[in-house]
């Protein structure tokens, strides 16, 4: 399948859970009579031969909200909202399950930056709290060395199923052709700038001109943003 047309008013590169979550909530907002339908077109590009077959396939899934900073705990509560009131969206493929994760820590300075993050996490409303070296063991009796001081316990935090969350939104795009277009086994190439506001994106199957290009492929975006100048990036990808 080549490029379904050569201009879009949005182009998305990487198909994942990010990508085709985006896709997903500009498409609702795209529908007819919707007065923020400000996009036409938009155009989700992904190099492998089906959605999801990238980082998202390869990916832990946990889902917890005890971050030590608020941008993270406020973005993972969204998410936690999400899964529990929108479950029939998703049905049995997100596989979300609140079994709680537990911090143990072994010494004074990391038990007080528990202390610090917990009353963060109140704040905004997690229900994490600090717990002591008894109750810690009988969450987890065989896993704690003896020099565990104590830890913090989460018991809303969790797992998910991320390659099922990322079909679930691939599945609703579906839906959507009129708004949105979607080429798999097309790795974009390069990333230029041309004069104007305009991108130039040449891909395996074909060019197509944009004045947005929102990155989503993971830590394989570096390589593009980089062909802009951009190596300052604020992204460095670690292997674990």
């Amino acid at each position: 399948m080549t490029l379904p047309h050569h201009t879009a008013d949005l182009v998305i590169i990487g198909a994942g859970a990010i990508g085709l979550s985006i896709g997903y909530h500009l498409g609702r907002r795209m529908l007819p009579n919707n007065p923020l339908a400000d996009f036409k077109r938009v155009l989700i590009l992904e190099r492998e031969p089906m959605v999801c077959c990238g980082q998202t396939a390869k990916a832990v899934g946990g889902r917890r909200d005890t971050f030590s900073t608020k941008a993270n705990v406020l973005f993972s509560k969204y998410s936690s909202t999400v899964f529990t009131e929108e479950a029939d969206f998703f049905g049995e493929k997100a596989e979300f399950h609140q079994y709680g994760y537990l911090f143990a820590h072994s010494d004074l300075p990391g038990m007080e930056a528990a202390r610090e993050a917990v009353a963060l996490q109140n704040s905004l409303g997690v229900r994490s709290e600090i717990i002591s070296e008894d109750i810690a063991r009988k969450h987890i009796p065989n896993l704690l060395p003896d020099s565990i001081l104590g830890g913090t316990y989460c018991p809303t935090d969790g797992v998910f199923n991320p390659y099922g969350v990322g079909v679930s939104y691939w599945e609703h795009l579906l839906r959507m052709k009129q708004q949105m277009s979607m080429v798999c086994d097309c790795e974009v190439l390069t990333l230029t700038r041309k004069s104007g506001e305009n991108y130039l994106v040449t891909t395996s199957k074909g060019n197509v001109e944009t004045p947005r290009v929102l990155m989503a492929a993971g830590p394989w975006s570096l390589s593009l943003v980089h062909q802009l100048g951009m190596d300052s990036f604020p992204m460095q990808p670690y292997r674990r």
